[in-house]
């Protein structure tokens, strides 16, 4: 995803996992309607006090859930920047909120 750039996808996105009769092999059934944003566009970068939500080789894979945090603790987003994967951050539909207009 180029900086300063989104999107939004209606596809399912990361844990949970199910088994689909029709593919054959496990799928995502993890939240839709993320928005996805460049990595560099972050604005601060808290990552998940959960290690195992940090796999990966050179960053982070995003497979294993969010695993970026809010000040509060509140899991925020799940970044994929590690070097086989595409370099983006999903936010979390549930934690993310649309404003008009200023913050």
């Amino acid at each position: 995803m180029p900086s300063g750039n989104f999107a939004v996808t209606v596809d399912p996105f990361g844990p949970p996992y199910v088994w689909s009769e029709d593919e054959g092999f496990l799928i995502s059934a993890g939240p839709r309607n993320t928005v996805l944003i460049s990595p560099d566009d972050l604005l601060v970068r808290r990552l998940h006090p959960d290690d195992k939500r940090r796999s990966g080789c050179c960053g982070p894979a995003g497979h294993d859930g969010p695993n970026l945090v809010c000040n509060c603790g509140a899991e925020l987003a799940t970044e994929s920047s590690d070097c086989w994967t595409a370099q983006v951050v999903r936010l979390q539909p549930h934690a993310v909120v649309r404003t008009d207009g200023g913050a």
